[in-house]
């Protein structure tokens, strides 16, 4: 039971692992906490840290978690609710709001317009 767990978890996070990537911010109070929940040690904080760009440290800190247990996954998931990334943790879930980026073509210029669609709903036709 537990191996089929962390197999799903692990499954989950890795077709996650693009927007995981693109959104999570490692810095500061996330880091601290996974080290606080005694989810990463201090050598794999400092490997995460030492990476250059945010994309190279969620790699890691992702790589990482995949082999996490339910307690360090659950700890993670706090962890994001505390640095104030709760969005993510719903994302994780499955209870998110998918957003779509939309390129406009304004004054020979291109402006980006983020739309935010409920997932879970469907769209009623009014007649």
């Amino acid at each position: 039971m537990l191996l089929e767990q962390r197999r799903r978890r692990r499954k989950n996070l890795q077709e996650k692992n693009d927007n995981l990537i693109k959104y999570v911010e490692p810095d500061f109070e996330l880091l601290n906490s996974l080290y606080a929940k005694d989810v990463f040690s201090t050598e794999v904080i400092d490997a995460v840290k030492a990476e250059k760009t945010k994309k190279e440290r969620n790699e890691k800190m992702l790589f990482h978690l995949r082999y996490a247990d339910e307690k360090d996954y659950k700890s993670f998931l706090n962890a994001l609710r505390d640095s104030s990334q709760t969005h993510v943790v719903n994302f994780i879930d499955g209870n998110y709001m998918q957003t779509y980026d939309l390129s406009l073509k304004h004054s020979a210029q291109y402006q980006v317009i983020s739309l935010t669609v409920d997932a879970s709903s469907s769209l009623a036709s009014s007649s």
